[in-house]
């Protein structure tokens, strides 16, 4: 009795190596190429290693494969488009440093082309970037049905009125000047996606 007690410990432990492995193997995957790989069956989603997967990854069109509670337990992800490497990376770490999953997008075509992936729960958007900039972004995002409900904040240097009425006009919900005030930002940020919540 002792011996297969002993026995049936041994293949659970070696089960769930297993299965740690696998879901660590998926992990890896879904970090180079970030989609949630649909092969993880749901109950993995309750492991450690499932937790960390789900905390790590961002919305996507395979969002089906999570279980509903575990969705709602992921922080907000916040999409920053800005054409400057340097104002992208500062921002990341103001927002991860608050909880948030973020997304980085170097121009408006980078951000179209990543919505079609990913639905994000706010977008921090430059005006001035190659390609695409920040205003015909906006209004390709409030004309996809799909995205048209995503908050968007406006940073730029462009602080006439004429340039914030504009954005205000296309559906932007708050514009800030650079610099901006830390604080005031995350405060928007955190008011608008509760509001849209």
């Amino acid at each position: 009795m002792h011996r297969r007690r002993a026995a049936d410990h041994a293949v659970e432990t070696a089960s769930r190596l297993q299965v740690a492995a696998f879901i660590q193997r998926r992990i890896a995957k879904a970090r180079r190429q970030g989609y949630i790989d649909t092969e993880i069956n749901r109950e993995h989603w309750h492991t450690d290693a499932g937790q960390k997967l789900v905390q790590m990854l961002p919305r996507s069109a395979t969002q089906a494969a999570l279980p509903a509670e575990l969705d709602h337990d992921r922080p907000p992800l916040v999409m920053v488009v800005d054409d400057s490497l340097t104002v992208r990376r500062v921002t990341q770490r103001l927002l991860e440093r608050e909880g948030y999953r973020v997304l980085l997008a170097k121009d408006g075509v980078d951000a179209l082309e990543q919505l079609q992936e990913t639905t994000p729960d706010l977008m921090l958007v430059d005006i001035e970037m190659p390609r695409m900039d920040g205003f015909d972004l906006t209004r390709n995002v409030r004309g996809d049905e799909r995205t048209k409900n995503i908050p968007i904040i406006m940073i730029t240097s462009r602080s006439a009125d004429k340039h914030r009425n504009y954005a205000m006009q296309l559906g932007v919900n708050a514009y800030f000047g650079k610099p901006f005030q830390e604080p005031v930002l995350l405060e928007a940020i955190a008011g608008l996606i509760k509001q849209s919540s």
